[in-house]
């Protein structure tokens, strides 16, 4: 285990590269960062390094939670674990061509789940370290394929995995890949909140001030995001949906033509559901959530049964005995509150939000 001794090439000095052949054929990729970012992403490689290795390693896969790529490899692939921890990544990645160029080791994200560097002999890793540090002309191509995503400078590499951890215990810091060019949401775009969801503290991002989207693993992604300049606000502001409709909001979760298909919740639609929902209707008492809806011919039974008996009770009432025209009077009172809501069932005398009517909750 070399873990720590590893360390070293992630914040090692650029100018330490093992003396090729290659400088000859490809350039080293233009990598414009600030310090402060480039620090951070060298950081964010070698904590997915610690976790390959130990994973690997130790076959203690329940680690990896929900950064467990479901292959029974261990963690996540470089793509697809980028798009688990990080909010808002675009759809259509590639903006140029693809290019070859030397990219640097310490900037790229390996996923070993296939051998590591003490699984070969020495036969074996010098035959290695030659074919990933000089390949053939035609099978650069053909076997490595990395998304650069240059705002961040991130490289993730979909083909040519494997060799990114066994070229970085071999110390080399600069190696051969096919490139291809993405991007990213400018910091200006983004916004980072902490709130507090049914007790338990979440992190949200918000684009342009109307999409939002959860961020399950921030503390992966909320260094280089705050390093790329993205704000980071600890309270929700009160100009937005509140924090219950976004959740609520996330049951039936928008798209966004630009970005994968991560769940997000468009804040526009929020707000214009509430504000329709909260408007003031008039409707009769059956339109009323909760009131029971009789149908017509149930109608009829239920005024002729209240007809009934309220002349039953009248009847019985105005026999010559004290008090009956007490009890006549209370029999009336009887029927009348009989026949009051068949009066008003049809009638649109009630004034209310349209959340208190049956239309509001799917009830015809």
């Amino acid at each position: 285990m070399h873990i720590e001794q590893s360390k070293r090439d992630f914040v090692g000095n650029d100018d330490d590269v093992i003396s090729t052949q290659l400088g000859n054929n490809f350039h080293r990729l233009d990598i414009a960062i600030s310090e402060e970012l480039q620090s951070a992403i060298r950081t964010l490689i070698h904590n997915k390094y610690v976790l390959d290795k130990v994973i690997r390693s130790n076959r203690t896969i329940h680690l990896c939670g929900e950064l467990d790529g479901d292959d029974g490899y261990g963690p996540l692939q470089a793509p697809d674990f980028f798009l688990r921890v990080f909010p808002f990544v675009p759809k259509f990645c590639g903006i140029s061509d693809s290019f070859p160029t030397l990219v640097p080791t310490n900037q790229t994200m390996g996923c070993s789940w296939r051998w590591r560097a003490e699984h070969l002999s020495e036969d074996m890793r010098r035959r290695y370290f030659e074919l990933f540090t000089n390949p053939p002309p035609n099978s650069l191509r053909t076997h490595t394929g990395y998304l650069w995503i240059r705002q961040l400078g991130l490289l993730l590499p979909s083909e040519g995995k494997n060799r990114v951890d066994f070229l970085r215990e071999q110390n080399v810091d600069w190696y051969p890949a096919w490139v291809t060019e993405c991007t990213y949401p400018a910091p200006s775009r983004l916004t980072l909140y902490s709130v507090k969801v049914f007790g338990q503290s979440e992190c949200w991002a918000v684009l342009d001030r109307r999409w939002v989207q959860r961020v399950p693993h921030a503390k992966w992604s909320k260094p280089i995001l705050r390093a790329y300049g993205v704000s980071i606000v600890e309270l929700w502001p009160h100009n937005f949906p509140s924090v219950r409709d976004v959740v609520a909001g996330f049951d039936r979760p928008d798209t966004h033509p630009e970005f994968m298909s991560q769940p997000m919740v468009d804040l526009d639609r929020i707000a214009a559901d509430y504000a329709a929902n909260n408007a003031v209707v008039t409707c009769s008492l059956i339109d009323l959530h909760g009131v029971l809806r009789l149908r017509s011919a149930s109608l009829i039974w239920y005024w002729l049964g209240a007809l009934t008996l309220s002349l039953l009770v009248v009847a019985y009432l105005l026999q010559p005995w004290n008090w009956s025209v007490v009890w006549t009077i209370l029999a009336g009172a009887v029927m009348g509150a009989f026949l009051l809501p068949f009066l008003l069932f049809d009638r649109p005398v009630f004034r209310t939000t349209r959340t208190m009517t049956k239309q509001y909750w799917g009830h015809d």
